[in-house]
């Protein structure tokens, strides 16, 4: 009995030591850090969008990446506090683009910003099932982002043609799982 309790003893301290040499990340936590982000863009309401226009112009999530600058896109989340059925896209760039995005108008991306530009994800399937609000959102995005700086920026588009009820109607958050 002595001798198990040695043995067992043994393989946590082994197994304790062994944990001990991973290297920590962002606060001391060993292993990957998911960090969800979002933003509010000041958007034209009362007056609907056109396809293809962009909602909010460039935005900027802060603070997206706390310690690598890389990672992988986990998830998009899309809130609008009125009752919304249009398609969205969320565009992201790997780096600030110098083109100036204005909100309600056909985006024109800067020939030097195009290879900044990462494909779309596509934001279908409204949800207004608590009330008036809308609710879009996508999981398992598995994207690897690499980001320069510790900022993302993305554009959203319209398939459709909604229209907002306010200034700060919509939100976009999106989660990166770190390095």
């Amino acid at each position: 009995m002595l001798a198990r309790l040695v043995a067992i003893t043994a393989l946590l301290a082994s197994t304790a030591a062994s944990a001990q040499q991973l290297p920590p990340n962002y606060l001391g936590r060993v292993g990957g850090v998911t960090t969800e982000v979002c933003a509010v863009p000041v958007i034209t309401p009362s007056s609907a969008y056109s396809a293809g226009n962009s909602v909010g112009g460039l935005i900027t999530l802060p603070a997206a990446f706390l310690s690598t600058n890389s990672g992988i896109l986990q998830s998009v989340r899309l809130t609008s506090k009125s009752a919304q059925t249009a398609e969205f896209d969320v565009t992201f760039f790997s780096a600030q683009p110098a083109t100036v995005f204005t909100d309600n108008a056909a985006p024109s991306i800067a020939a030097a910003d195009v290879a900044l530009v990462q494909p779309p994800i596509k934001l279908t399937g409204a949800s207004t099932g608590l009330g008036t609000g809308t609710t879009y959102g996508l999981d398992n995005i598995g994207r690897p982002v690499n980001e320069i700086g510790s900022s993302a920026y993305a554009l959203i588009t319209t398939t459709g043609t909604p229209t907002f009820a306010s200034t700060s109607d919509v939100q976009l958050c999106a989660a990166w799982l770190e390095d």
